[in-house]
């Protein structure tokens, strides 16, 4: 369902440098993988490809992806399930309140694609599928050279990025009203620089309900913004 600020939920990312280099060592071997911080604000990734065709997500212990410390989680949540070598996630009444997917409570079940953010009880996870001419094997290393951007852009993408930069990384990013306010200009004037971003960082080409994720994933890995 689209709608003019779709997908506000951004998949967890990255606090640190170290972070950042083993979900990068992962991207390099391609496949699913899922993103995620555990109790501690540890970063997990945990790699499907190597968990079967069938994994349970929930608060017991039991489950393949166990989310113990979140009492708002059911004991048995959610499936996710490889179909014809797709990752779908199944909620069919599991849950006692629900299983959303990039922002709406899911309905049966939905297939996963990359970027996608799950959210469960109050933890995020976000979902990763690399295949080749992804934006993830597009930005290989530390030493990407950011585009450039104008000041009012930078000012748009730090906006953008700021429940990341503030400490909150599985916040959802500014909308574009949120972002206007914030500088004092009019949502036509963000949403123009926003155009421009997509664009400049090459992440144009993927679907609407995904652009605003990958641009700031995008911005952080080569350095156009970061942690302060």
């Amino acid at each position: 369902m689209a709608t003019d600020e779709p997908n506000r939920a951004v998949v967890p990312m990255p606090a640190t440098g170290g972070e950042l280099k083993r979900v990068m060592e992962r991207e390099k071997r391609g496949g699913s993988f899922a993103l995620l911080r555990d109790g501690g604000d540890r970063l997990e990734i945990v790699d499907l490809d190597r968990g079967g065709e069938r994994l349970t997500v929930g608060r017991d212990a039991s489950n393949d992806l166990a989310l113990t410390w979140d009492r708002e989680i059911s004991r048995l949540h959610a499936r996710l399930s490889k179909i014809g070598g797709e990752w779908v996630v199944e909620d069919d009444g599991l849950s006692r309140n629900g299983t959303f997917l990039n922002g709406e409570r899911l309905t049966g079940s939905a297939r996963l694609r990359d970027h996608d953010v799950l959210r469960v009880g109050r933890v995020l996870v976000g979902y990763r599928d690399v295949r080749q001419g992804s934006l993830s094997e597009t930005l290989t290393g530390f030493d990407a050279e950011p585009p450039e951007i104008s000041a009012a852009e930078e000012r748009v993408l730090q906006a953008l990025a700021r429940p990341w930069i503030e400490g909150r990384g599985m916040a959802a990013a500014a909308s574009n009203g949120e972002i206007a306010e914030k500088l004092t200009v009019s949502i036509h004037t963000v949403k123009s620089h926003l155009r421009a971003l997509f664009a400049k960082f090459g992440v144009d080409g993927l679907p609407q309900s995904r652009k605003r994720a990958a641009l700031v994933e995008a911005a952080f890995r080569t350095g156009a913004i970061g942690r302060r």
